[in-house]
């Protein structure tokens, strides 16, 4: 029903500008997967200082960014020797190509912690619905999950490319295969 789930989609495009301050218990930074039909599923990874997180969303320009709420699941795993939680939500009820924005908090009850801290909220695009004329593009990545370090620090290029990508205005982003390494 869906070009977009036919060629399976890995993530719709939804990356901040360049974090400035977010908690530090957040240690993957929120990103967007499956945004299909009316859904769409937060990801992102923190310390284990709290057993319980949720998603805050709400419509772009008619209600507060805070204006529903999903509590996350988490899955445990271990990154580098570093023991972690990696948390999913799905927002679902999303209007057809309206524009969303969200936050992710660690906790339930006080003391709750905005894991964005004073970055702003992320937006994102709802899915257009089927059959909608409107034109739309996407872009396909395939080897592009390089990360490490060079002799001058961090490599920053994959985060340049996804930074490049946000940029750009494509609806969502289509991976190409080779992109799981071991750091």
């Amino acid at each position: 029903k869906y070009l977009i789930t036919a060629i399976a989609l890995l993530c719709a495009l939804a990356l901040p500008t360049a974090a400035v301050a977010y908690a530090p218990q957040l240690t993957r930074y929120p990103y967007l997967t499956d945004v299909v039909g009316t859904n769409a599923t937060v990801n992102w990874a923190t310390d284990r200082s709290s057993t319980s997180g949720r998603l805050l969303y709400g419509r772009e320009d008619v209600e507060s960014c805070s204006a529903h709420s999903v509590v996350a699941t988490r899955t445990s795993m271990t990154v580098n020797g570093v023991s972690e939680y990696q948390w999913r939500a799905t927002m679902s009820a999303l209007a057809p190509a309206a524009r969303y924005c969200y936050r992710v908090e660690l906790g339930t009850t006080a003391p709750v912690i905005d894991l964005l801290g004073t970055d702003p909220s992320i937006s994102f695009n709802a899915q257009l619905p089927s059959g909608a004329p409107a034109p739309f593009s996407f872009a396909v990545l395939g080897d592009f999950g390089a990360v490490g370090s060079t002799e001058a620090g961090a490599d920053n290029r994959q985060a340049d490319v996804m930074t490049q990508i946000a940029r750009s205005g494509v609806r969502f982003v289509m991976g190409a295969g080779d992109t799981a390494y071991p750091s």
